[in-house]
């Protein structure tokens, strides 16, 4: 009987204690942790976060590069130029964004004491979708890097008294599953917050404009699919501007150099671009365009 008063004595203190230390962080550190004050015993959770990134310009970096590889004339070149850059916002840029993503955000998260797993699960042209999974969060690092040092360290040894008296009953791992699903329900939450803002900022210095929605997975369903409608609808909208009525790619082609040609006899160079801005071609179509054009 006094064993067993002693033990529920000291958990509460420790319980108790690790709360009022938790508490203490009113201000948000770089995930918006503030407190955790109390233990929900349930399985553990490895909570995940959906980031929906829209890729909405190139860097001119990747275009120059791509039409300095190419041979042709001036006018070619400009012309090279535009559909380089509309063809790598579409593909070639969201497909670095989420090759990238996967192995970049765990090994920054990782310096911050939260242990993630990234991975893409969806792209179409220039939209992907990279999941995040927390799968496992340090307090004490988290508190740690904010400046809390003294509290980190009494923190830890709080959690460690706890996790002793919790190993004499058996009772460790599911304390550890306990604190650690509490934890990462809410860094994931702040997460969304952060990541939608900052990556944007990241992602920008390498001259690649994105737009970001960041959604915990019980938001992200309903925005996946009102997206996809959307960007559906207006794929269907520029297939219809785009080509020739039959909408075959040799008439589309045929087409095309015909309102090129006249531009170039007629009104100027400047009025290719504007032939060009509904036309739905690859990049393997340059070298049929500049045999045309010769």
């Amino acid at each position: 009987m006094v064993v067993s008063w002693s033990f529920w004595f000291l958990a509460c203190l420790v319980v108790v204690h690790s709360a009022r230390i938790t508490n203490d962080l009113d201000e948000e550190d770089d995930f918006g942790i503030q407190e955790i004050s109390h233990l929900e015993i349930e399985e553990q959770e490895h909570p995940s976060l959906y980031l929906n990134i829209l890729v909405v310009k190139t860097p001119d970096a990747i275009t120059d590069q791509k039409v300095a590889e190419m041979e042709g004339s001036p006018i070619l070149k400009k012309l090279a130029a535009h559909m380089v850059h509309r063809k790598v916002t579409k593909d070639v840029v969201a497909e670095k964004v989420a090759e990238m993503l996967p192995s970049m955000l765990p090994e920054n998260l990782a310096e911050m004491g939260i242990d993630a797993q990234a991975d893409e699960v969806f792209r179409r042209a220039a939209f992907t979708v990279v999941r995040v999974i927390v799968v496992k969060s340090n307090l004490t690092r988290i508190m740690t890097l904010q400046g809390a040092g003294g509290q980190a360290s009494m923190l830890d040894k709080v959690w460690s008294w706890g996790r002793a008296l919790a190993r004499l009953f058996g009772a460790q791992q599911r304390l550890d599953d306990s604190v650690n699903g509490v934890l990462n329900r809410k860094v994931a939450a702040q997460m969304c917050e952060k990541l939608g803002e900052l990556l944007p900022q990241k992602l920008a210095e390498k001259g690649i404009d994105v737009n970001v929605t960041a959604l915990l997975e019980a938001d992200q369903a309903k925005y996946f699919y009102n997206f996809l409608k959307v960007l559906d609808a207006q794929t269907a909208a520029n297939t219809a501007n785009s080509g020739a009525a039959d909408g075959s790619p040799g008439q589309k082609m045929k087409d095309l150099v015909g309102k090129m040609r006249e531009s170039k006899t007629e009104t100027g160079e400047m009025d290719i671009y504007d032939a060009l801005e509904h036309a739905d071609l690859d990049a393997d179509a340059l070298e049929q365009l500049q045999k045309s054009l010769r």
